[in-house]
């Protein structure tokens, strides 16, 4: 099962609850990619790593890169 924030948000939504919470941890996420998106690396591990990074984040949030959302 694919649990991502963003259809965390609509099932939490779906209860009458609200998300106020959980889009800011989206928020907090997007700038942490931001951030990554700046950082210069050298070396095959580096960037492994660096993109290993960023698409977790991007799968925790259920959205790729430019807002499209996955699932």
């Amino acid at each position: 099962m694919d649990i991502t924030l963003r259809k965390l948000i609509k099932a939490v939504e779906s209860l009458g609850v609200s998300t106020e919470h959980l889009e800011l941890a989206i928020d907090a996420l997007n700038r942490v990619l931001a951030e990554l998106d700046e950082i210069e690396v050298k070396g095959r591990q580096q960037v492994d790593t660096l993109l290993g990074c960023m698409m977790a984040i991007e799968a925790i949030i259920g959205e790729k890169k430019g807002g499209e959302v996955n699932g």
